[in-house]
């Protein structure tokens, strides 16, 4: 049956403003300013990245010296870095 009207209208928003932050982090910048992805290489809050599975991204944020909060087009996802 699924969550009440209220429920998924909010998961809607949610969704479409994390689209729209991911849309404006990438906005005007061109394929070769992203690097693919790999889990030896540092990364930089800002760095612009290809993953093979979640596409582009951006890094958000810096977690515990060697994670990074990344957010993709599909949402945020939690990387491994060097």
């Amino acid at each position: 049956m699924g969550p009440p009207p209220s429920k998924r209208s909010a998961a809607a928003a949610a969704r479409s403003a994390r689209l729209k932050e991911w849309e404006t982090a990438i906005a005007g910048r061109g394929a070769a300013e992203f690097t693919a992805y790999t889990m030896s290489a540092p990364l930089a809050v800002g760095q612009l990245l290809r993953h093979a599975k979640f596409g582009d991204g951006v890094v958000r944020e810096l977690i515990e010296g060697n994670k990074a909060a990344v957010l993709f087009q599909d949402g945020p996802h939690t990387l491994v870095h060097g």
